[in-house]
């Protein structure tokens, strides 16, 4: 047995040598909290992370020059790490192979992450402190023109980031260079109905040129209950440079009398949180992709006679007659579906994918026209327009003027809301002008919608009952008719996607920018 006084001097030893341990575990520490690697990533295709880097690493600096897009795994270790891509191409930072969800990093972004086990996740951003200013009236505003007409906002309960003088201009919100969030809220009074009331967040540049309406409603007012009417907008992430502004402007189609009430109206644009402080929000997928139920971008080579369904139910489509890619045209990606009115479309086997019920949907495409129709025609069916076997299509009224968000509930009506060419916001000549129009037929619970390049249109439906279950089979360009198909449509379209049990758009909205994405 050793003397417990032999063992005091190796005991006072390890004492004193106990801060010089820890230092170095705090320095271990620190390089796994702010160690900078740079990380070549010019071999390109899918690069893997050793897991003694990534525990060992805080920012990777990518650099190298890579042929071309490539995959960056990490693995599966709950870490916060910052991604700085100069490699001149995007990465795409997944998990062990791609498990989970991903992000997208672009080339010359930073961004912060971080693994939870499961997914990447991007949290560029969070916690960033925010300037805001939120202004309002002190008195109501009242509007005696038809015209679109900027609020006077008159009053400031905050001004942190001083992009507001009620003294000069007024009506302006100055941006600088960044991103930036928004919300407005208008309470309209004293309105004379009949009328229609535009409501437009607006962004313009230092030389008062409109750049773009980031945000925008329309509301049709036919009844007392309308009389007293309020607005809400919110748009995230608008683009700002050092100059701009925005405004919140107001039109009425007949009215020259009514007012904004000063108790319930605001104007409030902060520092964005949710792409971060000048730095763009990135989304790599769609939330709601597993209610999508077809997806079909048409791309492709020249005259090919295939696509894909990109959904999760793959559905296999068959092009028919002289139905093929066009290069020539697209919306986005390489090609879109060529049509020319003699019996071309492209089907699908009948599915209950497509027969919605009491559901919410949207259908949506876009589709261009070089001359307008001389007969009825159908962009997108399910639906036999014999009678009796009638679910759901959109088709273009030519005798009205009309794009048409159709629907059976008992398999031989057939209600249907309109979005009215010279009407309803858009004209015949700038619909029918060889460019590419985004249509999207909606149900959100009773309501029954037509959009058309975002715009909603005057005639919709109040509907409770479930859609007609019919067995037709699912066809772009064409309605079915018995055995074969009738209202050919003369188009290209392209970018076609069905969402079921979601109204995906229940107000005026901005159309989509990019193709859809497909996870």
């Amino acid at each position: 047995m050793v003397s417990a006084n032999l063992e005091i001097p190796t005991l006072a030893s390890a004492v004193n040598n106990l801060p010089a341990l820890m230092d170095a575990q705090t320095d271990i520490l620190d390089q796994a909290l702010q160690g900078d690697i740079d990380f070549s990533v010019a071999a390109g295709g899918t690069i893997v992370i050793a897991k003694s880097d990534s525990l060992r690493n805080f920012c990777f600096n990518l650099t190298g020059s890579p042929g071309a897009d490539f995959n960056l795994d990490f693995p599966m270790n709950n870490r916060y790490f910052v991604i700085s891509n100069k490699s001149g191409k995007t990465a795409t930072i997944r998990i062990d192979g791609g498990a989970g969800k991903t992000v997208i990093v672009f080339d010359t972004e930073k961004r912060v992450l971080y693994i939870d086990g499961t997914d990447v996740l991007d949290i560029t951003g969070v916690g960033i402190p925010n300037e805001e200013t939120l202004v309002t009236r002190a008195t109501d505003f009242t509007i005696s023109t038809t015209t679109l007409t900027a609020i006077d906002w008159n009053a400031e309960t905050r001004d942190e980031g001083a992009w507001h003088d009620n003294s000069t201009d007024p009506e302006q919100i100055k941006m600088g260079q960044g991103r930036f969030d928004a919300t407005a809220k208008i309470h309209i009074i004293n309105v004379t109905v009949p009328d229609t009331i535009d409501f437009k967040i607006q962004r313009y540049n230092s030389s008062d040129a409109l750049q773009e309406t980031v945000a925008e409603d329309r509301r049709y007012l036919d009844t007392a209950s309308t009389l007293d009417l309020t607005i809400t907008l919110t748009v995230l992430n608008i683009r700002g440079i050092v100059g701009d502004y925005l405004t919140v402007e107001v039109k009425s189609v007949t009215d020259t009398g009514y007012s904004v009430e000063a108790d319930d109206s605001y104007f409030l644009v902060r520092t964005s949180t949710s792409g971060g402080a000048g730095i763009p929000l990135i989304v790599s997928s769609d939330p709601d992709f597993s209610q999508v139920s077809l997806l079909v971008s048409f791309d492709g080579s020249d005259a090919a006679t295939s696509a894909t369904d990109d959904s999760n139910t793959g559905h296999t489509l068959t092009f028919d007659s002289n139905a093929q890619l066009d290069t020539a045209q697209k919306k986005f990606g390489s090609a879109s579906l060529l049509l020319d009115g003699t019996d071309d479309h492209v089907s699908l086997a009948d599915d209950l994918e497509h027969y919605f019920k009491f559901h919410d949907f949207t259908v949506e495409l876009w589709v261009r026209f070089t001359t307008e129709p001389t007969s009825f025609v159908t962009l997108i069916s399910k639906y036999d327009v014999t009678g009796g076997n009638r679910g759901w299509r959109i088709a273009y009224d030519q005798t009205n003027n009309e794009i048409q968000g159709g629907f059976s509930t008992t398999g031989s009506d057939s209600p249907e809301c309109h979005f009215t060419l010279d009407v309803d916001g858009i004209s015949v000549a700038n619909f029918f002008n060889s460019q590419f129009h985004h249509i999207a037929f909606v149900r959100k619970a009773r309501l029954f919608l037509i959009y058309v390049d975002g715009l909603v249109g005057n005639t919709a439906i109040d509907n409770s009952s479930r859609i007609f279950l019919n067995t037709t089979k699912t066809i772009i360009g064409a309605s079915a008719s018995g055995g074969g198909v009738n209202q050919n449509i003369a188009a290209h379209i392209d970018e076609v996607r069905i969402t079921k049990g979601l109204a995906r758009y229940t107000a005026n909205f901005t159309p989509p920018t990019a193709s859809f994405f497909k996870q």
